[in-house]
């Protein structure tokens, strides 16, 4: 009676054994770090299950070491191999879903490059001469801003001289349009520059030269399709993919007209230097403003695109991709077939990064079931693209 009385003092715990409810001192249970004290104040190692179990039936009373046991068991159980295996699984597909979501490294290098557009020098005898100097040093020195800023109050009067002027200093307005394009001005000054440049592509209608300009400046958001990929990533469509969207098929309707005039010309004998870099320069824009309808249309804000032939935005991205490979294929002049073929790497590269295994997708007018195609392309695209750097 009374070694009951000097346990219950002690804190217990109740473990419901064969003979019913009964208390045990805390003494002969796990202590800290692995080990049982004993009553006779003796501590032995606790970390093995065979231990565990041994102690547990030397120590406690025939109506609980059974239950006790039973619970050891379990704990074992609960890191038995099948349980190492699930964890391992649970891990694994943590893995998978931070890969997708992980933001992804952009394919390429930007592709967006200096606009050349021929123009007259302005001749000495021009008020305008020292302004034409000071630009001109700051635009080769790729001072854009400065550039801007310098020419920015006298392209009104530039432009209301223009009939009496003739081409003879457009140079002024292409190195003001230009240094907005490629600079980081001021809003109010790029305001200005594509209210203006609106303006003088209408009155011009004939001069293609500033509706190229127009497009490059006005369409910027896009023509750069890395830096709109980069933006999916990033979800800055997430929510205005589809007026964006809207935005770009306008720009492609404004473009495809262009291309037809120019194609005409050349069909009727007009195969001047100027004209085919006309076209050139359209149909690289056309290619390009194609290939952001296939990520806007498809991808709807996100940066995963749709693959499979009938899917939103595929024709268009086709269609980019038939562009870029007649143009490079028939091109020799170095620049043209770094744009061409950079934007070709673009979409392999950004076809192939997103595919999956066991994914068919629609490529190059033929349906694929591996990758083998796309890591071909990647690779003789990297490999032309370098030898180009070399020449």
């Amino acid at each position: 009676m009374g070694k009951k009385k000097k346990a219950a003092k002690s804190e217990a715990v109740v473990v419901t054994g064969g003979e019913g409810p009964q208390t045990f001192s805390t003494a002969l249970l796990r202590g800290e770090n692995g080990c049982v004290c004993l009553p006779m104040k003796k501590t032995e190692p606790f970390d093995e299950p065979t231990t565990q179990e041994a102690l547990v039936v030397r120590v406690l009373p025939t109506g609980v070491r059974h239950e006790v046991v039973r619970q050891l068991q379990a704990e074992d159980a609960r890191r038995s191999p099948a349980y190492w295996v699930m964890v391992v699984a649970v891990l694994a597909a943590s893995l998978v879903v931070v890969w997708m979501h992980f933001p992804r490294e952009m394919p390429v290098e930007s592709l967006s490059s200096v606009l050349d557009i021929k123009t007259k020098n302005v001749p000495a005898t021009s008020e305008y001469f020292d302004l034409y100097l000071l630009a001109k040093d700051s635009f080769d020195s790729k001072q854009y801003n400065k550039c801007a800023s310098d020419l920015a109050e006298k392209i009104p009067e530039l432009l209301e001289k223009r009939t009496r002027l003739g081409e003879t200093h457009d140079r002024l307005l292409y190195y003001f349009f230009e240094s907005v394009r490629l600079g980081n001005v001021d809003a109010k000054t790029h305001e200005m520059a594509e209210k203006t440049i609106d303006e003088f592509a209408s009155r011009n209608h004939d001069e293609m030269k500033w509706h190229i300009m127009r497009i490059q400046l006005r369409a910027q958001e896009f023509l750069d399709v890395e830096l709109l990929f980069a933006n999916l990533i990033s979800g800055v469509y997430k929510k205005t993919w589809k007026e964006k969207l809207d935005e770009n098929i306008t720009w492609i309707d404004y473009v495809r007209p262009l291309v037809k005039r120019v194609e005409n010309q050349i069909s009727s004998g007009d195969r001047t230097d100027e004209t085919m870099e006309n076209l050139r320069q359209l149909k690289y824009s056309l290619a390009r403003l194609l290939t952001t309808r296939w990520m806007l249309e498809g991808g709807e804000g996100k940066s995963d695109f749709p693959d499979d032939y009938g899917d939103a935005g595929v024709q268009h991205r086709e269609e980019a991709w038939r562009i870029c490979c007649e143009q490079s294929n028939g091109g020799d002049r170095k620049r043209e077939l770094v744009e061409y073929y950079g934007l070709r790497r673009f979409i392999a590269q950004v076809l192939f990064d997103q595919s999956k295994r066991f994914n068919y997708y629609y490529w190059n007018g033929e349906e694929h079931f591996s990758n083998a195609a796309l890591r071909d392309e990647i690779k003789m695209l990297k490999e032309r693209l370098e030898k180009d750097e070399e020449r």
